[in-house]
């Protein structure tokens, strides 16, 4: 039981993660999209 939580709380780290550098990752795709329709209208 004492060995349980370690493994498991790496594992939710790790999902945080991703989904920060997925955040991150949408943001700036967005900020692209944004700056081409400024450029080509």
């Amino acid at each position: 039981m004492g060995n349980f939580p370690i493994p498991f709380l790496i594992k939710n780290n790790f999902a945080k993660r991703t989904v920060i550098k997925r955040q991150v990752l949408t943001k700036k795709t967005d900020a692209i999209k944004v700056l081409f329709r400024k450029l080509f209208k």
